[in-house]
């Protein structure tokens, strides 16, 4: 049965990708055109789409989960904390496997009845353990189906602590490190998580969201506000744009602020557009097929894109992973 905090519709989770794939809106864009934020100085850039998942049986179940990952890049994948089970596990690596998607770690706190968001005072050392017992669990499932992990991505309120507290990433670190160290850690663009996690000896990848309010100084806004995800389709579609070929957000005091990465998250729960999906009858992996005939400037749903918007395959952006993944070449 899904948690309450998560009971969301079909409809509205597979409608995000969708969304993306068709807003028009150019409110967003416009905005950033003019505004005096510093960019991120690129000709081309490749931008990972990365999605948690392993999160929710139900989606699983249904397809959801599977149709989502047509969309995007790399997985996270929930490891016994927050959330998933060895058959959960085992389902969203296989999935991930037919998707050709880099597949990922995705610890967290383990408190599944908060789904890992709220914080937990633990110890440095038990929270290393944790990292570690959960990785090491995730580690052994990928093995069991011939995949190899890639990348680690802390979850919920794990994630956002480390933004802030030095010891609890060096704890992060300290718990993957124990497992394997040529691994990626991701890590909020503009953190100290990147630079500890570098300290550490780990390749890092620069992480923006696509759903979620930032506040001015390029946190995320906590959850505790109303406004903390962005729920309208048209508005997260267009704040993808603005970090992928503007690299940079409005954030929620209305100033703008910039952002740098290289990979940007795509939560499947977040409320999409229900009524795209409804009207077309389609899931992302039918609306990923609509995009592929609509004009540049729609397709991919992440940015305006070059004319041929998936290439021929190349390495991902996590450096260490073995995956070759669709190149999204973002024009700006």
């Amino acid at each position: 049965m899904p948690h309450v905090h998560r009971g969301r519709t079909r409809l509205e989770r597979d409608s995000l990708a969708a969304a993306f794939l068709a807003s028009h809106s150019a409110l967003y864009w416009a905005r950033l055109k003019s505004s005096t934020c510093p960019r991120v100085a690129i000709k081309m850039k490749r931008i990972d789409l990365n999605c948690d998942m392993g999160e929710l049986p139900d989606a699983i179940a249904d397809g959801t989960q599977e149709a989502l990952m047509r969309s995007v890049t790399s997985v996270n994948i929930a490891c016994g904390g927050h959330a998933g089970d060895e058959g959960t596990m085992k389902t969203t690596i296989e999935q991930a496997l037919r998707a050709g998607v880099a597949i990922g770690a995705h610890p967290g706190y383990a408190d599944r009845a908060n789904f890992g968001r709220l914080e937990l005072k633990l110890s440095p050392s038990e929270i290393a353990a944790s990292v570690f017992e959960q990785v090491r669990a995730l580690a052994a499932v990928a093995e069991g189906c011939g995949a190899r992990i890639g990348h680690v991505k802390p979850h919920g309120a794990l994630y956002n602590q480390a933004v802030r507290n030095r010891e609890l990433t060096e704890a992060i670190a300290d718990g993957v490190g124990r497992w394997r160290r040529d691994v990626v850690l991701v890590g909020l663009a503009g953190s100290l998580m990147l630079e500890v996690f570098k300290s550490a000896g780990f390749a890092v990848a620069a992480e923006a969201f696509a759903d979620r309010r930032y506040e001015p100084d390029g946190t995320l806004r906590s959850r505790k506000f109303d406004d903390a995800l962005i729920r309208n389709p048209e508005e997260a579609a267009w704040q993808a744009l603005g970090i992928a070929e503007q690299g940079a957000v409005i954030a929620s005091d209305g100033s703008e602020v910039a952002v740098d990465a290289q990979t940007l998250c795509i939560h499947g729960e977040t409320p999409g557009a229900p009524e795209i999906a409804a009207n077309r009858g389609a899931d992302a992996a039918r609306s990923w097929r609509y995009a592929s005939r609509a004009p540049a400037r729609v397709r991919v749903g992440l940015a305006a894109v070059s004319a041929v918007a998936v290439k021929p395959p190349v390495i991902t952006t996590f450096p260490s992973t073995a995956h070759v993944q669709p190149e999204i070449r973002v024009a700006v």
